[in-house]
């Protein structure tokens, strides 16, 4: 009995770094998805932040077993490629037009607050006025349970 042909090992070995580069691309997208909602969004998740490390080991791990130096354009690195430029772009957008809404809500609240912290008069107003407009505009139905 004869075992398997080089070439048919060759093209098997050619699939699985294939796939080890493919994955090593995911976990790149990863990274850059945590880097940049850790960045942009919440810059405390502590847990984020290990996680990205935990990442970037992986995608070493996957790429350093792929072997090969040079970059195939394979089925699988293309749907990652794919996945990137739709999806996961569209991701990368909102959280960048999340940031910048945030960052002109802190600056529209900011004249509320004194720099020490405090209340000033204009949130004190602002709060009044809030009250009054949400005690003229609720309608409050009569419970038939009392208190």
């Amino acid at each position: 009995m004869h075992g398997p042909k080089k070439e048919d090992l060759d093209g098997i070995v050619r699939q699985l770094e294939d796939l080890l580069n493919a994955r090593a691309s995911i976990f790149d997208a990863k990274i850059k998805v945590a880097e940049e909602y850790s960045e942009k969004v919440d810059n405390e998740d502590y847990a984020l932040v290990e996680d990205v490390i935990r990442f970037k080991k992986c995608k070493e791990m996957f790429a350093n077993a792929a072997h090969r130096t040079e970059t195939s354009e394979s089925v699988y690195t293309q749907s990652v490629q794919q996945l990137f430029d739709g999806d996961l772009k569209d991701l990368l957008e909102k959280i960048d037009a999340h940031q910048k809404t945030f960052g002109e809500r802190a600056t529209l609240y900011d004249d509320y607050l004194k720099v020490n912290g405090e209340p000033s008069e204009a949130l004190d107003k602002f709060r009044t006025e809030l009250l009054q407009h949400l005690a003229g505009t609720i309608v409050v139905g009569e419970h038939r349970v009392r208190y």
